[in-house]
């Protein structure tokens, strides 16, 4: 068995993760190929280190090394490959639709993990994307030991022409380190605790989630968890709204840093309401484990997301990106009493039509 991930940001390493201890868990031999900056990276740290007995390592030349067929064909005879799998395969996908067939001796499955385009203000144009990448999923997917893996939300029940896999969810958590996470975060207090977490870029609308939460005039009666490693120039941003939220009462704790797993999922769990106000359409890993949890949603923007919360009555509220909007629904899990019902999800789904059977 031979994982290739020539990135390491994002949930790719976590996909891996996943990957490498179910191989080892069904008695595989593991490869893991990554490039060497990757085992510097706080990803590597968190998701894979810890599991260093279960895989062998390997290194690709450098982050963002071109992986083609002739590439991965000599990866997988030098190894002896039965499975090849590529985590982050939708470059790879457009290459695999347009040469030549897979010739390794084993098995390819080539994970897509952006199956649809990304909303935009030119009229049409996501239609006319979409009707591309699914022509080149399908003539990419024509060979009969080279399968395309289309990535799905955590929820999704549909049908496909394609191998699907639905995006995997852990919740490694106890009462016990909940209860740690508040007590040592300070989520002790009774205000209704909303959430901003994991990497806070651009695309989870920081700014805009503190001017909707300044918005609801509650002041005293919310509290806000940011936690996670965020992009220096969205805190600048935010820095005026984080200060009105002080003002108006609103108890704020800001950890900048990369959380661990069960740090994340602790604060999952810890909190009232996860917000998701993204700009990007795709699975989110959050949105299962919140739904996992049976924690409170607030989602804005990605089409994904509404889907997800209009195919799930009760799992939260969903909204557009505009402040006005997203005070609305951030007021109705406000005013929300009582937790959610736990569901269980996990990670078969994901894992099993990526290295076949069981």
């Amino acid at each position: 068995m031979v994982i290739v991930e020539p990135n390491f940001t994002g949930h790719r390493l976590y996909y891996v993760r996943l990957l490498v201890e179910e191989a080892a868990r069904r008695g595989n031999d593991v490869f893991v190929i990554l490039t060497e900056e990757a085992i510097h990276s706080a990803e590597y740290e968190v998701q894979l280190a810890p599991l260093i007995e279960q895989f062998r390592l390997r290194f690709l030349p450098q982050r963002g090394t071109p992986l083609d067929l002739i590439k991965l064909r000599e990866l997988s005879v030098g190894l002896v490959a039965d499975v090849l799998v590529v985590p982050d395969g939708d470059g790879l996908a457009r290459k695999m639709a347009t040469s030549v067939r897979w010739r390794g001796p084993g098995t390819l499955n080539v994970l897509v993990l952006r199956e649809k385009a990304q909303s935009n203000r030119i009229p049409g144009r996501a239609v006319v994307v979409n009707i591309a990448k699914w022509l080149i999923h399908h003539w990419a997917d024509r060979a009969s030991d080279a399968n395309i893996v289309l990535l799905k939300t955590a929820l999704w029940q549909g049908r496909s022409s394609l191998t699907t896999a639905n995006d995997p969810v852990t919740l490694r958590v106890t009462a016990q380190s909940v209860g740690k996470l508040r007590d040592e975060w300070g989520l002790t207090t009774p205000q209704h605790w909303f959430s901003v977490l994991g990497f806070v870029d651009k695309r989870k609308n920081l700014p805009l989630v503190l001017r909707s939460l300044s918005g609801l005039k509650s002041g005293r009666r919310i509290g806000l968890l940011i936690a996670g490693k965020c992009a220096p120039e969205v805190l600048e941003e935010s820095k005026p709204f984080l200060g009105q939220l002080r003002a108006a009462g609103a108890k704020v704790v800001l950890l900048d840093r990369f959380l661990t797993e069960n740090e994340l999922d602790s604060a999952v769990a810890a909190v009232d309401t996860v917000v998701m106000a993204h700009s990007n359409e795709g699975s989110s890993g959050l949105f299962g484990k919140a739904v996992a949890a049976g924690t409170g949603i607030v989602a804005g923007g990605a089409k994904t997301l509404r889907r997800e919360l209009a195919a799930s009555p009760g799992l939260g509220e969903w909204a557009p990106l505009n402040q006005g909007d997203l005070s609305v629904a951030l007021k109705r899990a406000l005013d929300r009493r009582g937790p959610g019902h736990p569901r269980a999800l996990g990670t078969d789904s994901f894992t099993s039509p990526l290295l076949g059977g069981r």
